[in-house]
């Protein structure tokens, strides 16, 4: 993990990824809140007046102000003139001040943890969960038979990390593919090899070309990454983390 303390102008090619992750504390005070909305454009604004709770709506601004100053380090754009689109299903693309860079990029948060990762030219997906307790029978429904049999022979201190692991994983991966509404989580399980995470299939065929990356960038934190890349070549990630105190 690298720890930056500012902002810069970044670069990558279409054979890594790049992961930033940032925490930010959960009582925020209104003036703090009020000196973002700036980053904001008015569909933004409309969504962010229409959340009813403090908490989600703090957690939505903030996710938009760490996804906006990512990306302006490698659009070269100030973060307030980023536009975010929307895709059929809903997957978050770039508007047209990026058509002369073919940046993909997906955000997550949970708990006031933020992650974001960005990719040149290849469908990218990242979850993050913050790791609370939960019986697995509440989210059975959500695994495939063989996630259930690989969890039941887990060690109980390491299962529900285990848990946190496929869940994020799966999210990830239907977030790159935009497949929310086309698949069930159920149709598809990982196997976990010694170096590499494995994606198997029941019904709808995926190219190989898939990797899966997981870590727990933070105390309580799971984070699963799915990218599409060159089985063939080497594919770096780098992981970034940064402080929400400069933003």
């Amino acid at each position: 993990m690298i720890y930056v303390n500012n902002f810069k102008e970044m670069h990558l090619d279409d054979r890594e990824t790049h992961v930033w992750f940032a925490q930010a504390a959960l009582e925020l005070n209104s003036s703090t809140m009020q000196d973002k909305l700036f980053f904001l454009d008015s569909d933004e604004l409309h969504k962010y007046n229409r959340y009813k709770f403090p908490q989600k709506r703090s957690e939505y601004l903030l996710g938009r102000v760490f996804l906006k100053k990512v990306l302006s380090q490698y659009l070269n754009i100030s973060p307030e003139n980023i536009k975010i689109q929307y895709s059929a299903n809903g997957k978050p693309v770039l508007g047209s001040e990026s058509d002369s860079i073919d940046l993909q990029f997906n955000l997550s948060h949970s708990n006031f943890g933020f992650a974001c990762a960005v990719t040149l030219g290849n469908p990218v997906g990242i979850d993050i969960e913050y790791v609370i307790p939960v019986e697995q029978k509440h989210i059975n429904h959500y695994l495939a038979p063989e996630e259930i049999a690989y969890l039941s022979d887990v060690p109980p201190a390491e299962r529900l990390k285990n848990l946190f692991q496929i869940w994020t994983l799966k999210e990830a991966f239907l977030k790159a593919n935009d497949l929310f509404e086309t698949i069930s989580p159920n149709d598809f399980y990982f196997i976990f090899e010694p170096t590499d995470i494995k994606i198997h299939t029941k019904k709808t065929p995926f190219p190989e070309n898939w990797k899966f990356y997981f870590i727990m960038p933070a105390d309580n934190f799971s984070l699963a990454l799915a990218v599409q890349t060159d089985y063939k070549t080497k594919h770096d990630v780098k992981y970034y983390c940064c402080d929400f105190n400069f933003f």
